[in-house]
């Protein structure tokens, strides 16, 4: 039209529309940041909800740990229940970790104390998991995504994968530490302009009581079946650089972001292969092939991570198990007859 500029590229567009002021930020001064504030959060079935202000969730989302979610009423749930064990909570935000999450940030970075509801009168947790602060300490550049130092620092709390673990294929950019970009999740439709609920009594006969490392490690895999291996997959890959997020709707158990999911999409879906049986169902050449067509359609790369266990098995009942464990991935690749063909004998 006349009397208009020339547009301007998309991904200007697209910069511009994010407003990203905060692409160098240091995420291990926001770790640091993080711990003194001594964030609580609760067990709830299947999922780990923090109650926090602003300021937090924006923290939080330039880690990339958790997704507001709930709304004021479990926000107001949450406050109840750790306000009246004596432990302080602030702001009216529900921000929801899974189960993988909420063990990293506590066990890896040393940044969280994840609580459970149990009846009056119970004993609390008893101690004897890794110390909060020496893990946090080790872990703390692992949530920084700085690989190679995080993976050698975690390596001496035990929460470190083997550095034995093969690689190929493009996996070998799962190095590149992700993008500091981060911008403030965005709230559900509608909760912005929601008032805050009143504060509903916390239920009688319960109070919320503190897990440790390894009261935590055990109760999360009550919640969860999988979840060794699904935590095995996502501190392997956080500690290397990626952003791990569920990649449910990809049929996959993972996909890799190498910056902030708000700045780029997702570049793997990664497949978990235990190699001891028994612990899934084994994935045959179909399964395969089907997973492979659908991460092509949605743009993706298919990575196997296989997980090879001592003989025996692994001893989880504490997070030690980890290091007791060897993975390697496998990018899968279609072949194609015309681009992958021998070369004749006799040539060089």
């Amino acid at each position: 039209m006349a009397g208009m500029g020339p547009e301007r590229p998309r991904e200007q567009r697209k910069m511009k529309k994010w407003r990203r002021r905060d692409l160098n930020t240091n995420l291990l001064e926001v770790c640091r940041e993080l711990r003194p504030r001594d964030l609580q959060a609760l067990l709830l079935d299947a999922a780990v909800w923090l109650c926090c202000d602003d300021d937090t969730v924006y923290k939080l989302d330039t880690l990339c740990f958790g997704n507001l979610d709930g709304g004021a009423g479990t926000a107001a749930y949450v406050r109840q229940h750790l306000e009246a064990a004596g432990w302080p909570v602030q702001g009216d935000k529900a921000v929801r970790l899974s189960l993988d999450e909420a063990f990293f940030m506590a066990y890896a970075l040393g940044i969280l104390t994840v609580h459970e509801l149990a009846e009056a009168g119970s004993t609390a947790a008893g101690s004897g998991g890794v110390d909060s602060g020496s893990a946090g300490a080790a872990g703390e550049a692992a949530g920084a995504a700085a690989p190679g130092a995080a993976a050698a620092a975690a390596e001496q709390q035990g929460a470190a994968m083997p550095a034995a673990a093969a690689e190929s294929g493009g996996a070998a950019a799962a190095a590149a530490a992700p993008s500091a970009a981060a911008g403030q999740a965005a709230e559900p439709a509608g909760a912005a302009a929601a008032a805050v609920a009143p504060a509903a009594p916390a239920e009688p006969g319960l109070v919320a009581v503190p897990l440790d490392h390894v009261a935590l490690w055990r109760r999360l895999q009550q919640s969860r079946p999988d979840f060794f291996l699904l935590y095995l997959a996502y501190h392997h890959f956080r500690s290397k650089g990626w952003i791990p997020r569920t990649g449910l709707q990809y049929g996959a158990d993972f996909v890799l972001y190498q910056r902030h999911p708000a700045l780029a999409h997702s570049d793997y879906a990664v497949s978990i292969v235990p190699l001891r049986p028994g612990q899934r169902a084994p994935m045959g050449w179909h399964d395969l092939q089907i997973s492979n067509r659908l991460s092509t359609q949605v743009s993706k790369r298919l990575l196997l991570l296989y997980v090879q266990e001592p003989e025996g098995g692994a001893d989880r009942s504490s997070p030690n198990a980890l290091a007791q464990v060897a993975v390697h991935e496998r990018l899968v690749r279609r072949w194609v007859p015309e681009s992958h063909r021998l070369p004749p004998p006799g040539s060089k």
